[in-house]
């Protein structure tokens, strides 16, 4: 069962996931760099929900609620379920899969959808939860970071 936090608390967690994921991805942990931005995209969802009032006991639960008020309903984009989805699948395989399933390839493209949707979650949470100010703003710079982090390499000229 998920314990309930303040929207405040999800930010601050989301920010130190996003953060581990980047420094994951550096050291080429693919795998735990999925994991973790699974779980900041996770925690921002949370934060969300709990500046509305709602509280969810799994995963399944948050990706839910999440979709019926703040997808369905706004300011989320339409397909914000769907790639939520999908890194939930990429932090399963992460998890419980062997052969290196996330490799660098699915490990960067992991992080670069958990950037988009941690900067969209920012821009939500800056109206839903303004006592978190700083760390949205801290949020919102790590999701640039993440998008730089799983960015492929310039070509040298």
């Amino acid at each position: 069962m998920l314990q309930a936090g303040s929207g405040a608390q999800h930010v601050g967690k989301a920010l130190r996931f996003a953060r581990a994921a980047r420094v994951l991805l550096a050291d080429g942990l693919h795998d735990a760099a999925a994991a973790d931005s699974y779980d900041a995209v996770f925690h921002g969802a949370q934060a969300l929900l709990a500046s509305a009032g709602h509280a969810a006991e799994t995963h399944a639960a948050v990706h839910a609620l999440l979709a019926r008020h703040f997808v369905r309903l706004g300011p989320l984009p339409r397909d914000f379920s769907q790639r939520f989805s999908h890194l939930m699948a990429d932090r399963l395989l992460a998890d419980y899969g062997v052969d290196e399933q996330i490799n660098a390839e699915s490990g960067a493209k992991a992080l670069a959808s958990a950037a988009g949707m941690l900067a969209e979650l920012a821009a939500a949470l800056a109206v839903h939860v303004p006592e978190a100010g700083g760390d949205i703003a801290r949020l919102a710079e790590e999701a640039r970071r993440l998008a730089d982090a799983a960015a492929p390499p310039a070509a040298i000229a």
